[in-house]
């Protein structure tokens, strides 16, 4: 289990359709690609801080990564 913080931001249309939201640091640059894991609704926390926790596994695209997310904190 890994653990991230940053700010929910939706993320645009991927021809792989990997995640629908993006974790992003201050500067908005992206820390890492959020796709849901079951009762988790990633839509309540956008344009929040928080802190994520899940599994990390590498994308389809080259060299992205892409957490699971089991558990979000509004911080």
């Amino acid at each position: 289990m890994e653990t991230f913080t940053g700010k929910i931001e939706p993320m645009g249309m991927s021809i792989f359709m990997q995640g629908r939201h993006q974790l992003v640091d201050d500067g908005g640059e992206m820390i890492v690609i959020l796709q849901a894991d079951g009762d988790v609704d990633l839509n309540k926390f956008v344009q929040k801080k928080v802190k994520v926790s899940g599994t990390v596994e590498s994308t389809v695209e080259a060299g992205g990564k892409i957490l699971n997310v089991s558990a979000v904190e509004a911080l």
